[in-house]
């Protein structure tokens, strides 16, 4: 039963989280339109295989390079990968390229390292647009008789049943509080 002044049957409702209006050239990579997938090659190399989807509301087809520029932490590059892709008037088309790292640092969950991806749109010889995508290197494997391994080691999956929201605040939670609630998980 809920009791004078109990708030968690208030759950809101509007927007609870961040809105962004974006504005771009009339040729742009797509909303959401970098894909990167890194695979493990072998023990020291990695493929980063990129899908990057440009989208053109321009009155006339396109041709444009892609740069995609590989950074670590403390944003050195590491590596670049290049792509072109020709683009129909008021259509999106998708460039698949990929480039190599070699012993790239880990994402685990006690260091959950990202890289960032920042891939440039060129035409006729100037950037029109810059979009920024985050990755992690891993490899995981789901088995149903040994479980669940993340970069080759085994990790007991565990869970608890969340609410989204955070007392009075409703689903309007700041980003502090739920990391806060994250690392109270964590320590559980």
């Amino acid at each position: 039963n809920t009791e004078n002044h109990e708030g968690w049957w208030y759950e809101g409702g509007g927007i609870y989280r961040d809105v962004f209006l974006v504005k771009t050239n009339r040729v742009a990579i797509d909303t959401y339109g970098v894909y990167v997938y890194p695979e493990k090659k072998n023990e020291d190399k990695w493929d980063v295989n990129i899908e990057t989807t440009v989208a053109n509301e321009d009155y006339e087809d396109v041709s444009v390079k892609l740069v995609s520029k590989i950074c670590d932490k403390d944003g050195n590059v590491v590596a670049k990968a290049l792509g072109e892709v020709f683009v129909p008037t008021k259509d999106t088309a998708t460039a698949v390229y990929k480039t190599e790292i070699e012993n790239p640092v880990l994402w685990d969950l006690d260091n959950p390292y990202q890289y960032k991806i920042i891939t440039e749109v060129i035409k006729d010889g100037e950037v029109i647009d810059t979009y920024e995508t985050k990755t992690g290197f891993r490899t995981f494997k789901a088995d149903p008789n040994e479980g669940f391994f993340l970069n080759d080691k085994y990790v007991k999956i565990k869970g608890v049943c969340a609410h989204s929201d955070c007392g009075l605040t409703g689903k309007a939670v700041a980003d502090n509080v739920n990391r806060y609630k994250a690392e109270l998980l964590k320590e559980m």
